[in-house]
Order: C-alpha cells, then sequence, then structure tokens
C-alpha cells in the first residue's frame, strides 16, 4: 500500500509570482507579462488541437469533447494531471 500523501495549503498566485521573481531575479511586471502570454499561447495551441511542449518536459494534450469543447491532459515529468479548464468550442 502506498504512503498517504497529506495535501499542504495550495500556492497563491501571488506565491507562485514572488518565487519566479527572487528566483529569475525579473521584475514583477516581467514575471506577469511572461506568464500571461504563456497563458495566450497555451490556450491557442490546444484550440489548434496540437499538444503544447515546454522546455522542462511538461507537455499538454488537448482531448475533444462531444460537444466541441476541449479539455487538457497536463503530463509533468511521467505524472499525469488531468485539467478541468475547459477552452470551450474549437475553431
Amino acid at each position: 500500500m502506498a504512503p498517504k500523501f497529506l495535501i499542504g495549503a495550495p500556492m497563491t498566485k501571488d506565491e507562485i509570482i514572488e518565487n519566479i521573481v527572487a528566483a529569475t531575479n525579473r521584475s514583477k511586471g516581467s514575471v506577469l507579462a511572461v506568464l500571461a502570454e504563456l497563458d495566450v499561447q497555451l490556450e491557442a495551441g490546444l484550440k489548434a488541437g496540437r499538444i503544447v511542449q515546454l522546455p522542462n518536459a511538461t507537455h499538454f494534450e488537448p482531448i475533444g469533447k462531444k460537444d466541441g469543447s476541449i479539455l487538457a491532459c497536463v503530463s509533468a515529468r511521467n505524472s499525469i494531471r488531468r485539467s478541468t479548464q475547459d477552452f470551450g468550442a474549437s475553431g
């Protein structure tokens, strides 16, 4: 039997941004701009039916639903997480 995994408090968006700022020595505005554009590019790629691969081996695979909406299956270094993000009808 696998050990029980204890879920901690969620990381807030502010905490993630602060961590990236500290790790990269970039401004908060620069980090926010990059993350915003990453969202745009992920959504555009998934809506086009493309797998989106990031340099850190994380990739997002679109899964089409019968109603025309798209869900993203996210693989991060061999562990799979299914997102509840619904990108609406493709096209």
